[in-house]
């Protein structure tokens, strides 16, 4: 229930800039009073258990208390589903000399790109100044740009540091199978282009 809450704040439109309280209802469970709400810095509350019941009173009850932005529920549920782009996609668009601030789909999801590429490149320059060795970790939901952050930083770096041998490698094995594919295709249609 917390990752539909986390879906629904990341790649809806329309919920991007709204707090959100995921509710579970059980329709047999006895009657639970509303614990406090427990945010998280991106406005998505930890779950809130109820009854079928109460659920209304639950349903009034925090949206009384809701200090967030009124909801246009027309363009609310207008706003679209807004996915970063396909790997496939983006490993083409990256390839072709694009950088994630073009290819990212939402505005949000390409400033949180670029600064997780920034803030890698630095620490990759701050090791390689150093002589250390640096592990860098990046998280996220399904879909939030992780394997696209990884495959703009290597493709950047192979281009631009010729000191360097960037890979790009995943422990997912269909994902590597058609991006290899994809991207070869794409190779040698811009090749077939060249020679015309």
């Amino acid at each position: 229930m917390h990752d539909y809450a986390l879906d629904l704040k990341n790649f809806h439109r329309g919920s991007h800039t709204l707090p959100i309280i995921p509710t579970l209802v059980a329709t047999k469970a006895k009657e639970v009073g509303l614990q406090s709400l427990c945010w998280a810095s991106d406005q998505v509350a930890q779950p809130v258990l109820a009854s079928a019941d109460q659920l209304k009173s639950i349903l009034v009850e925090v949206t009384r208390d809701s200090e967030g932005p009124s909801i246009d529920f027309d363009l609310w549920v207008s706003s679209g589903y807004q996915p970063t782009p396909t790997i496939v996609e983006a490993a083409q668009a990256l390839y072709q000399a694009h950088g994630v601030e073009d290819i990212a789909r939402s505005d949000a999801g390409a400033k949180n790109l670029g600064l997780t590429t920034r803030c890698i490149n630095d620490i990759i320059e701050h090791s390689k100044a150093k002589c250390r060795k640096s592990i860098c970790l990046v998280t996220g939901v399904p879909g939030a740009g992780k394997t696209l952050a990884g495959l703009n930083i290597a493709t950047k770096r192979d281009q631009e540091h010729s000191d360097e041998h960037a890979v790009f490698i995943s422990g997912n094995g269909p994902l590597v199978a058609v991006l290899r594919e994809a991207l070869a295709r794409d190779q040698s249609a811009r090749e077939k282009t060249k020679k015309i």
